[in-house]
């Protein structure tokens, strides 16, 4: 069992992937909301204001993307790289707080 930082399998790979464009797709909306003015009439829900609910949707799938992947190469491929592991732990927050969110605040 030998731990590189980079993953070395094709798994180990598309999870960086996922957790590249769960980094940029969160950037971008933060991005968004900081340059982009609120329309006037405060729409509501989620998907009121839906050039930031996109953005934040495909960071959601990224991560889990990058969760399931990370596991695959984790579990089936034993890539057991530190940049594998971070997807993993980064998906599985995601996932959590997205259950979470839906679920409601209590």
């Amino acid at each position: 069992m030998k731990r590189t930082f980079l993953p070395r399998t094709k798994p180990g790979w598309i999870a960086l992937m996922g957790l590249s464009g769960f980094v940029l797709m969160l950037a971008l909306f933060y991005l968004l909301a900081a340059v982009v003015e609120e329309p006037a009439g405060h729409p509501d829900g989620f998907f009121g204001l839906l050039y930031l609910a996109i953005p934040l949707l495909l960071a959601w799938a990224s991560a889990t993307v990058g969760f399931f992947f990370g596991l695959l190469a984790l579990l089936w491929k034993k890539d057991f790289a530190v940049i594998n592991l971070l997807c993993i732990l980064t998906g599985a927050f995601v996932m959590f707080w997205a259950i979470a969110e839906v679920m409601g605040h209590g």
